[in-house]
Formats: structure tokens, C-alpha cells, sequence
């Protein structure tokens, strides 16, 4: 535990050292039996394992970079803090929910540090699987102890909202909660996505909702269907706002990535199958321009200042860092095992 330590203070003191202060966590073999987590400073391209024990792992970053939480199997969650190494270590009743695509984590972290929400999926033989909202108190080192049961959502996404707030995401449904001293209450009634199509061989095909991301300034939710169309929700009035009427892709699907909203909230980088990456004005639901990587990827994510793309390489031990203004890739760093999930500690 000291070495993991001495591992965590060297990256803070390099990123520290260096003009951008990010730093970026990249899990590696995912679903294998010898994933790590790795830390890595974008500034030196050094790459540290923090975390080489259980396999599926998700991970999720507090606001402020501070703490990083691991959700693993078996089923339980871990708390790295960054500035000492102390791990904590804590389990679950339930099983943490894994992603088929592991590029979008399952659990995230209120705005104040303190909540970690869970999508917990509760297995039982002969019969799917049920979900359900769950937390844990940070201050307190304790599960809470009342769960809001999420009936027949297997796919499903959420994000830490302003006021306490949680918005969850079940295919074409969008609910909210708020914590109290009894557990989760529902915040209004459901929000309900527009059901999109698009004509396949002579047939209407329904075009689902691949991805989700919350604007910097947490003003609204953006929702992409797999065939490129932009969806918002405005998060004050809950007012639902759909852009291209037309399908985008036709030989292709969008799909998940970690946070790729520029910070001003301008562009969203939307990766598209393993060889594309379209830049989507959030304001035309068009896209600005297209990048190709040289190489197929998987995880993406965007430095905080929104000048560099952070591409997982599908096949290769790899990072691509890419310009995103230009969409030329700068430089690749090397790793010791195929990236899975991305997720960056921004600059404070």
C-alpha cells in the first residue's frame, strides 16, 4: 500500500508540475482476469498501476479529483484517495452493474463529493435480472439503506444532477430522485423521449437511444440515438427538444463514451462505431466536422480545456491523443494492456 502511495503522489506531483493539471484513469482488459487501473499524467505520458486486483472494473471520480471510487467483482466498491493511496475497501449485498461496452462506468458522484450513486443489479436464477437506484454515503462509510427499485430497466444511465438531484435514464424514459433521510422520492413525473425511427430495406426500425451526457453548465441533458439524432431535455423546465428530424447515419451507429462535451458546451464528440468520431454542434445538431483515427478505439474522453481527445485503442496498448480542432492525432501513449473505460480528473 505505501508503493501505491508513492505511485499516486508522483503523478500528483508531475501533474501539478506541468501547465494542464489533468489527470487521466484508464482501466485496462476488461472482462479478463488481470485488469489494472492505471493513473496516467498527460503531461509526461507516465503510467502508473494503482489497482490490479478484481476484474469488470468500473470506476467513477469525485468532482474535484480527489477521491476515485472502484465498483469491482466481485461485487464490491473501493476508495482510492489520490494524495495518500489509502484504499478503502467496502462491499455490497448486490451485484454492481456491468456494461456489455465498458465505456460508460455505472456509478457517478454528487456535486459536493459526498454521494456515490449506483446502478445495482440484484441477480436471480431462472429470471432477469432487477435494477435498482442505490447509494453511498462517503462521510458516513455506509450503504444507504433504501434503494428506488428501477422495474424492467436493463439499460440504463445516470447522472448527479444540481439541488441533490439524480437523473436516471431507462431506454426512452427519463425519471428523477432525490435522497432523503428515507431514501430516494421521485421529483415529478417521468420524462419521455421521442420515439425515433429510421427506414432500413423498406422497413421503420426504431432508433434507440445509444448515449447520454450532461452539459458543463448542468443545464440540460443530451441524449444521442444510434443513428445520430440529438435530443435535449432542459433540466429547469424539463422541456424536451429534438434536433435533426432526419437520421444522420445509415451504415453506422453512434455509441457510448465517457464525458465528451466540450466545456463550453458547444460540441459533443460522439464516437461512431470503432472508426469515427463525429464533433455534433449542440446548437444545429449537425456535425461540424468528422475524425478518423488511424487506429479502431473504444473509450474516448476530452481534457478539460477541450483541446485534446483521449481515444482507447480497441486493439493495441494503447492512448490516442488527438487534436480535436484538427482531428490530428498528436501522439500515442504506450500501456500496458488494452485500454477499457477513460475517465479524467480535471484541471482545478
Amino acid at each position: 500500500m505505501k508503493s501505491l502511495g508513492r505511485l499516486l503522489a508522483l503523478g500528483v506531483i508531475l501533474c501539478a508540475a506541468a501547465c494542464a493539471k489533468d489527470l487521466l484513469f484508464v482501466t485496462t482488459d476488461w472482462a479478463s482476469s488481470h485488469e489494472e487501473l492505471l493513473l496516467i499524467d498527460p503531461q509526461t505520458d507516465r503510467a502508473s498501476t494503482l489497482w490490479s486486483t478484481g476484474h469488470e472494473l468500473d470506476i467513477g471520480l469525485s468532482p474535484d479529483g480527489s477521491r476515485l471510487f472502484v465498483a469491482h467483482g466481485p461485487p464490491g466498491l473501493a476508495i482510492v484517495n489520490p494524495a495518500s493511496g489509502v484504499t478503502q475497501q467496502l462491499r455490497s449485498g448486490a451485484a454492481l452493474v456491468r456494461w456489455i461496452h465498458p465505456s460508460r462506468p455505472s456509478l457517478a458522484v454528487s456535486s459536493d463529493g459526498r454521494w456515490v450513486y449506483l446502478l445495482n443489479a440484484k441477480f436471480q436464477p431462472g429470471r432477469p435480472y432487477d435494477m435498482a437506484l442505490d447509494s453511498f454515503d462517503t462521510q458516513e462509510g455506509r450503504f444507504a439503506g433504501a434503494e428506488a427499485p428501477l422495474p424492467d430497466c436493463q439499460a440504463a444511465q445516470l447522472w448527479p444532477l444540481d439541488n441533490g438531484l439524480v437523473g436516471v435514464r431507462c431506454a426512452g424514459t427519463l425519471r428523477f430522485f432525490r435522497l432523503n433521510d428515507k431514501g430516494f422520492a421521485e421529483q415529478g413525473g417521468p420524462v419521455d423521449l421521442p420515439k425515433l425511427t429510421f427506414a432500413e430495406r423498406g422497413r421503420n426500425r426504431d432508433d434507440f437511444f445509444v448515449d447520454g451526457q450532461l452539459d458543463p453548465a448542468g443545464k440540460a441533458l443530451y441524449f444521442v440515438s444510434g443513428a445520430g439524432r440529438i435530443v435535449s431535455v432542459d433540466l429547469k423546465t424539463r422541456q424536451v427538444t429534438t434536433g435533426a428530424k432526419e437520421p444522420l447515419l445509415t451504415h453506422s451507429h453512434a455509441r457510448q463514451s465517457s464525458a465528451t462535451i466540450t466545456p463550453d458546451g458547444r460540441l459533443w464528440y460522439v464516437p461512431v462505431g470503432t472508426q469515427q468520431i463525429l464533433a455534433m454542434d449542440l446548437q444545429t445538431s449537425q456535425p461540424a466536422r468528422v475524425i478518423t483515427p488511424q487506429v479502431p478505439f473504444w473509450g474516448l474522453t476530452i481534457s478539460s480545456d477541450g483541446k485534446a481527445l483521449y481515444a482507447g485503442a480497441a486493439d493495441h496498448p494503447w492512448i490516442l491523443v488527438i487534436d480535436a480542432a484538427t482531428g490530428q492525432e498528436i501522439r500515442k501513449i504506450a500501456l500496458p494492456g488494452r485500454p477499457a473505460i477513460l475517465a479524467l480528473a480535471p484541471a482545478n
